[in-house]
């Protein structure tokens, strides 16, 4: 119960959150002035502004922290009282710490962010990393098998890349890899998971699609990358093995073994080829889940 109730706050909407902070602010501001200087609640403001903040960042932080001074300086007038300066003085000072808060709290959700996102993320290119592939492809097999849906993973390697290396720089292979990523990552679908696995080699899994599905898209993402990288003359070309679900095939360790062979084989074919497997399986899924599905043109 605990943790479906903390799931839920943390989807709360930017928007939402921001609007909920500033209405705390002002149900805190009346009980503020209910209690008079007797009791300050200035403390209490600390909380709506720290969601602002968390949810919104910085900038719905101020104006969150700005509300509750200018909240609480409303709650601290009184012309009877005779207080003179001393409730705007409290106003000032209450803004300088509340900006302080909401500064902090939002520098710690961005770092936080950026740790996560580096945790699952290859830092030079941008894709997954083999951690979060393995993460994700665990949960994607377990759809597939509950569901009878194709599922195929193909593992490809860079012809060539150490040439480019010695003859271009690593700077240049740095950004060989970047272009194949950006690449990749422009003509497959959202539900397609590219990562890098370490080196000149990638994997993409590709859920309810099989091998020859897959292989027509490899086809054309191959054409694509080609003549990105033979524009800069750089002798790059791609060998991609292409394995596909089954029974026999019952574990991602299997699937990706799988396709690790085929994709050296299609380096001993002479490289800069495409080879998959073909599947029993894919063949009776053809009737529900036709050719080039979900596949972009």
């Amino acid at each position: 119960m605990r943790t479906s109730i903390g799931r839920l706050f943390v989807r709360v909407p930017p928007g939402i959150a921001v609007a909920l902070a500033a209405v705390i602010v002002l149900l805190i501001g009346v009980i503020d002035h209910t209690t008079g200087l007797y009791l300050s609640l200035a403390v209490f403001y600390i909380g709506p502004i720290a969601m602002a903040a968390w949810y919104g960042g910085r900038l719905p932080a101020i104006w969150i922290a700005g509300l509750a001074s200018l909240t609480g300086m409303i709650a601290d007038l009184d012309p009877g009282r005779g207080l003179g300066f001393l409730p705007f003085w409290n106003a000032i000072v209450r803004l300088g710490v509340f900006l302080v808060i909401g500064g902090v709290v939002a520098a710690l959700r961005r770092s936080l962010e950026t740790q996560r996102r580096l945790a699952h993320s290859d830092p030079l290119t941008g894709a997954a990393n083999a951690r979060c592939f393995d993460e994700t492809a665990e949960k994607e097999l377990a759809r597939a098998r509950r569901y009878r849906h194709p599922i195929a993973l193909a593992y490809l390697d860079l012809d060539n890349f150490k040439q480019v290396n010695d003859g271009f720089g690593h700077r240049t292979g740095d950004r060989v890899l970047q272009i194949v990523a950006e690449t990749i990552q422009g003509q497959v679908r959202p539900s397609d998971l590219l990562a890098r696995m370490g080196g000149d080699e990638f994997a993409i899994l590709m859920p309810q699609t099989n091998a020859e599905q897959a292989c027509r898209a490899f086809e054309r993402i191959r054409g694509v990358l080609e003549s990105r990288i033979a524009a800069s003359g750089w002798p790059v070309t791609l060998s991609v093995g292409i394995a596909e679900w089954s029974d026999e095939v019952d574990s991602i360790d299997r699937l990706f073994s799988r396709a690790d062979s085929l994709m050296y084989q299609a380096k001993r074919d002479g490289k800069n080829h495409i080879v998959r497997e073909p599947s029993p399986a894919s063949l009776d899924l053809e009737e529900t889940h036709p050719r080039g599905a979900g596949l972009e043109p």
